[in-house]
């Protein structure tokens, strides 16, 4: 389907099948098959910045983000695209290497049947992402430091997260109504 292979980016076939619409069409610009060929991969050689990395996702998407965006990213931070559904797309950083669950479990299966977090810290998310996709502003402190715990994993991992940032993200096509949201997030064991 794809000159880009979907295991370079932690994706299969199977899974994207399962996102919603407004997810799939970003996995799909993601793995355009419009792409240069193997020898011209654009996610070979992935960078080890998150900054690089977060840079590589939005010009391979032809995603466009407002220019504070690269002010407010810092390397500690987690980035996470999400679609305009909230659903979770493609994200790097510590979150990854913290969670027991793995990129195919991450996209085919909704995050509230994953993880579970406090009422409070749902609302907040919810009425940052809501505001954020209504005044096409940027939405900054969305959550303190509070815990999610996963729910179908074996290992029952716990994290401490904090959602610093959220930001719209807009195809080039259409820079006025926004594809999603791009989060930067801070992530701990709970045990910090």
């Amino acid at each position: 389907m794809t000159n880009l292979d979907y295991q370079k980016i932690g994706l299969s076939q199977g899974y994207v099948i399962r996102l919603g619409q407004p997810a799939r069409q970003l996995v799909h610009r993601l793995l355009d098959e419009q792409q240069p060929k193997a020898d011209q991969d654009p996610w070979s050689d992935l960078p080890p910045s998150t900054e690089l990395f977060v840079r590589r996702v939005f010009k391979v998407g032809r995603l466009k983000v407002a220019s504070s965006f690269w002010e407010t990213l810092k390397d500690n931070y987690g980035f996470e695209l999400w679609s305009s559904e909230l659903e979770y797309v493609v994200g790097c950083g510590k979150f990854l290497s913290l969670t027991s669950y793995s990129q195919e479990e991450l996209l085919s299966t909704p995050w509230n049947q994953l993880f579970e977090r406090d009422p409070i810290h749902i609302q907040q998310l919810l009425t940052a992402f809501q505001r954020m996709m209504e005044t096409q502003e940027p939405q900054f402190n969305v959550t303190p430091f509070h815990v999610v715990k996963e729910t179908q994993s074996v290992k029952k991992v716990s994290l401490m997260v904090a959602i610093r940032a959220i930001y719209p993200f807009y195809f080039e096509e259409m820079p006025n109504t926004p594809a999603g949201a791009v989060a930067l997030t801070e992530f701990k064991p709970l045990s910090s």
